[in-house]
């Protein structure tokens, strides 16, 4: 869910809606924080979970509303990136995606140049936008206003494509400086995995897997025990009890 679609929504005035908990300032600043750190490391899965996360679980009102607020479209931004990013994402996520962020870059005016590196980024990943992308990168770089490792990578992929060799030459090189050696710098995306599972998965997978293991214990241990108490004719008439009498029925 997007910002936007998460604004329509939910009003101003109403809490995060079933059973969810509404996260508090602290709590979304952190989890915002954790989705940058695993978009800037390529793990787009991650990163777009945990910021869906602060944007389905974010309601009502507090004194910091402008705080909030950015929180909230940095989110949304993150988010976008993810399916930008993800080199599975249909050809629908990554429109929707692009269109989130013109909508963030409209709303800010003048606006942010990473932002606009970024929408750029989203552009590129679409075969109608792409000349539009780089020459929006291109001039972004010829002033030294492109931040994003992934951006420059975009405007590499970009330009090669259009044998602009002096171009891509110059993005490669920025980015290799900022980062490295890395396939961001050839404009390479990861692609994610196809099931994005919740936390709740995760600890209900794990909580059946110690159940099979704590059932094959036991079962392990029940045989274990046969096995001492037939190696041991003491242990197995102990086990079975004394022997039953047979014939009149009265004990010997």
């Amino acid at each position: 869910m997007t910002f936007f679609a998460f604004a329509a929504l939910v009003p101003e005035s109403a809490h995060a809606c079933g059973n969810a908990v509404e996260m508090d300032a602290d709590e979304r600043i952190a989890t915002v924080a954790k989705a940058q750190s695993a978009l800037d490391e390529g793990d787009v899965d991650r990163a777009g979970d945990l910021a869906r996360d602060v944007l389905e679980h974010t309601g009502g009102t507090d004194v910091e509303s402008a705080r909030r607020t950015s929180l909230l479209e940095r989110a949304t931004r993150i988010d976008a990136l993810s399916r930008v990013r993800d080199r599975s994402a249909s050809a629908a996520e990554r429109s929707d995606a692009e269109s989130v962020l013109a909508s963030l870059v409209s709303r800010h005016q003048p606006a942010d140049p990473t932002l606009v590196a970024d929408h750029a980024e989203a552009m590129s990943r679409l075969p109608d936008r792409k000349d539009e992308a780089f020459a929006t990168l291109r001039d972004l770089q010829k002033k030294d206003l492109v931040g994003s490792p992934w951006a420059l990578g975009a405007l590499h992929r970009l330009a090669h494509e259009r044998h602009d060799e002096v171009t891509a030459s110059r993005a490669i090189s920025t980015c290799t400086r900022m980062v490295g050696a890395s396939r961001v710098c050839n404009g390479d995306y990861a692609e994610a995995t196809k099931f994005r599972l919740r936390p709740l998965f995760y600890a209900m997978a794990a909580s059946l897997a110690l159940l099979l293991a704590f059932r094959m214990l036991v079962v392990r241990l029940r045989h274990v025990s046969r096995a001492e108490s037939f190696a041991n004719p003491r242990l197995t008439r102990r086990a079975l009890g004394p022997p039953a009498r047979y014939g009149t029925g009265r004990p010997r």
